[in-house]
């Protein structure tokens, strides 16, 4: 009965707390300008894939093995950007990266026999996953006329369970769209957490609350559950404008919930050990980035990195937290994907939260704030110019997938594993693996 009635003075101290810190955020500043940013950057993201390809015309990948004589007039086409692709695979991989609904057309080896003979022929077309249905038959009905402009004959085109999903080394919508949630829950835990510890130490309130009743541990968590509404707030608002992209609800409440906490966890110990928000920006800069952001940049550049770097990747949390968001916009999924990376980020957050309680002593840590401060500064401009040679590098990698110059670096890097061509009613994953 006595540990029950401590245990519920705890969870009271606790969210009065975290009901004082919620409350006095909504008057902070700085804390609305973070939140504002983070819905501008939220809403980049999400026009991100259409602004870095070209203003063009709806998208058609067209595998065409029996080397139809229609191809050359459909390339030709004023209305549709028509390219012809190797394979039905290449195909696939074409259409999931492009931001704006796209087209996977699959011409059979006798298309030219079979429109001469029967004078209507029956394709089967793959649109991405996230394509409303009104809009896939749009985009087919144009494919359709377009057919029928060049031959005088009829097509249907046929769109019935014919999906297409990412894999999860590809560059597409979904990836720009896992990197917005993760550097969002990051922005948002980094930047507020510690502002709630900064505004404590301003006001000279921390010392009054550690002599009251409430000791470390209940200060820590009272204001990771405050950290923790403002990030899921933003969580709910990536949501929002990524809902069409996510298939496994799960998996993306997960990360965003473990993702949140872990941020929440490195904001309160900056704003334990650091004194100011200037001095925060400072180890942002020089901790937060080669170790949390620069991961996640890699992780994007897989294909690009030797086998052994990419297994030192894997290890950060933030890219962990980045391959959780990209599982829950695949229809793959199994537990030995996420399970790993989930309990990483947890095993994070649990020993940062830890770390956390011991350190909260008031204005005690003035001085070794300021020394921390003054050793991060040299490391400022490395972190900086290592992040933008990696974000130059992710930029010319972005640049030519949408064109088709990524085609012979499809061709060179990639083997097909599906050569035959689902049936009506399947799901078309999109299943391609590195050359060994």
């Amino acid at each position: 009965m006595k540990l029950k009635m401590q245990f519920g003075e705890s969870l009271r101290i606790v969210w009065a707390v975290a009901a004082k810190d919620i409350g006095d955020a909504l008057k902070n500043k700085v804390i609305w300008s973070t939140l504002v940013m983070v819905l501008l950057l939220v809403i980049f993201y999400k026009a991100l894939p259409t602004l870095t390809g070209m203003a063009h015309l709806p998208e058609v990948d067209v595998f065409d093995p029996g080397e139809s004589a229609v191809m050359a007039d459909l390339e030709n086409s004023p209305n549709l950007e028509v390219r012809r692709v190797a394979s039905q695979a290449e195909a696939a991989r074409f259409v999931t990266m492009e931001g704006a609904p796209a087209l996977g057309l699959m011409l059979p080896e006798d298309f030219d026999r079979r429109l001469a003979q029967t004078g209507s022929v029956e394709l089967d077309g793959y649109v991405q996953y996230w394509v409303g249905a009104a809009k896939a038959a749009e985009l087919a009905a144009q494919v359709e006329r377009e057919i029928a402009a060049v031959t005088g004959k009829t097509v249907h085109i046929n769109l019935e369970g014919h999906r297409l999903y990412p894999a999860l080394d590809s560059m597409g919508p979904h990836s720009w769209a896992a990197l917005s949630m993760t550097m969002m829950l990051w922005m948002l835990g980094l930047g507020l957490t510690p502002q709630l510890l900064f505004e404590e130490k301003r006001s000279h309130t921390l010392e009054a609350l550690l002599l009251s009743p409430a000791h470390g541990g209940h200060v820590v968590a009272g204001k990771a559950v405050a950290g923790l509404v403002y990030c899921m707030i933003g969580a709910v608002l990536i949501f929002i404008f990524n809902a069409a992209l996510v298939v496994q609800w799960v998996i993306a409440i997960l990360a965003a919930v473990f993702g949140a906490l872990l941020a929440v966890a490195i904001g309160l110990l900056l704003g334990v050990l650091l004194q100011t928000p200037q001095s925060t920006r400072i180890w942002a800069i020089a901790v937060i980035v080669p170790f949390f952001v620069l991961p996640v940049v890699l992780s994007f550049m897989a294909m690009d990195l030797p086998p052994s770097v990419n297994a030192v990747v894997r290890w950060f949390p933030s890219a962990a937290l980045s391959r959780l968001f990209i599982l829950s916009m695949t229809n793959q999924a199994p537990f030995a994907e996420w399970g790993p990376d989930t309990a990483l980020i947890a095993g994070a957050t649990m020993a940062l939260l830890v770390v956390v309680p011991g350190n909260v002593k008031g204005d005690g840590y003035v001085g070794r704030g300021r020394a921390v401060v003054a050793l991060a500064l040299p490391f400022t401009w490395v972190a900086r110019v290592v992040f933008g040679i990696c974000a130059i590098k992710l930029c010319n990698i972005g640049k030519p997938l949408t064109r088709q110059k990524l085609r012979p670096v499809v061709n060179d890097c990639l083997v097909q594993r599906h050569t035959q061509i689902p049936a009506a009613n399947e799901d078309v994953p999109l299943v391609l693996q590195d050359v060994k």
